[in-house]
């Protein structure tokens, strides 16, 4: 790699090998590369190099010992064991969206599970609103990013944050990503990740939405269609979990069956639904839009004027609260957030520094929208969570 900017070449490279012994990265003891070396690792000059490591010894943090080379010195800068959670904005933990609420309850279960003293920290990578930071990085807060300290451990939820990962890796962060298995879209990044070591915790969608097709089919269900944001995504595990489920109930799937509705097409899902109405005259339909769950179950009785579950089943992603003011109230499936947050924390305070490779299965819970009658009542079919293993990231899905 090679440096540029504001930044004197020499200063750069004082700070990046700080981050790495600050980290961890470099320990106490070991022999650091030969002045040559680090130089050809950097393509600067030997003299870049040698000042480098004369501000690197005035802080104390290495050693120059003539004959033997430079070694990591002991030293007392201990390590924060803050949990650092990435979040679009300042307000976005207080609103009412369902990806605020998941952050909101992924946080709630971190809270809980901490060790005495140990503090989860939002962060705020934007002073602005944006929907989607992949298109505006301009509008990315780097202060407020350089205020995490190397070595520090950071939760980021998904590649909505794709444009800072590569700084945090070059910062030696702890890293842990949630992955939602739609991460080929950005293969460089997630190379990054396994790369620099960091943590994954995996919510299993593919198998989520599949099971979620054979439940409804064991209800005596046959014309399932789906609703789910964003367009071309023909990878997506909604997308390829739902086709799965219509084969392994031997049902025959047909395009129109799956409907991606991008955000400028949200004020008119009512179109939409009854376009769909009339070209399939489904008996069930899954919102993977945990948003529009009410207006599409408003659309299903009042535009249509069907009877849910009698005429048509409805299940919905995500367990919104506004799921429990309806009538009747909607069935969902929903990944146990509360726990995926603790298993934040025992990632980070595991004593096995190594990645680690963790996996969650959703829940179906049962309402009236599925089962007639049952509001009021709250049943679950569990799908079981495979425990946390510890091996080396070799798959990426």
């Amino acid at each position: 790699m090679s440096f540029e900017g504001k930044k004197g070449k020499s200063q750069q490279i004082a700070e990046r090998l700080e981050t790495e012994i600050i980290s961890g990265k470099l320990q106490p003891g070991c022999r650091m590369k030969s002045v040559r070396e680090i130089a050809d690792s950097f393509s600067v000059s030997l003299c870049s190099v040698q000042v480098a490591l004369e501000t690197l010894e005035e802080k104390g943090l290495i050693e120059r010992k003539r004959g033997s080379g430079t070694f990591i010195r002991e030293h007392n800068m201990t390590k924060d064991n803050t949990v650092y959670f990435l979040v679009p904005t300042a307000s976005h933990i207080t609103s009412k969206y369902e990806e605020c609420i998941t952050h909101r309850r992924l946080m709630y279960g971190a809270i809980c599970a901490a060790a005495p003293g140990q503090l989860v920290q939002p962060i705020a990578v934007s002073r602005v609103n944006v929907r989607n930071l992949g298109e505006n990085p301009e509008l990315i807060d780097w202060e407020a990013i350089k205020r995490i300290p190397p070595g520090a451990n950071v939760f980021v939820d998904c590649l909505w944050y794709k444009d800072i990962i590569p700084f945090l890796a070059e910062r030696s962060v702890r890293g842990l990503l949630l992955a939602h298995q739609y991460e080929q879209e950005c293969p460089e990044i997630f190379k990054t990740i396994h790369d620099a070591g960091w943590s994954i915790i995996t919510l299993d969608r593919f198998t989520a939405i599949q099971r979620v097709l054979e439940y409804l089919h064991s209800m005596g269900r046959r014309k399932i269609v789906a609703l789910k944001a964003y367009e071309m995504q023909p990878g997506h595990p909604f997308r390829r979990g739902f086709i799965s489920g219509y084969e392994k109930c031997g049902m025959a799937f047909r395009d129109d069956f799956f409907q991606e509705c991008p955000s400028e097409k949200w004020d008119s899902i009512e179109n939409v639904i009854l376009e769909l109405w009339e070209k399939t005259k489904f008996d069930a339909m899954v919102s993977c839009i945990p948003d529009l769950a009410c207006t599409v179950l408003n659309t299903l009785t009042k535009k249509l004027g069907l009877k849910v579950p009698d005429d048509v089943a409805l299940m919905a992603f995500r367990d919104m609260p506004e799921y429990l003011e309806t009538e009747p109230q909607i069935s969902a499936f929903e990944f146990p957030l509360v726990d995926v947050g603790a298993e934040i924390i025992n990632v980070f305070n595991s004593k096995n520094g190594g990645p680690k490779d963790t996996r969650f299965h959703a829940s179906i819970i049962e309402r009236g929208s599925t089962i007639k009658g049952l509001n009021g009542l709250l049943t679950r079919r569990f799908m079981p969570e495979l425990l946390s293993h510890d091996k080396k990231i070799t798959e990426l899905i």
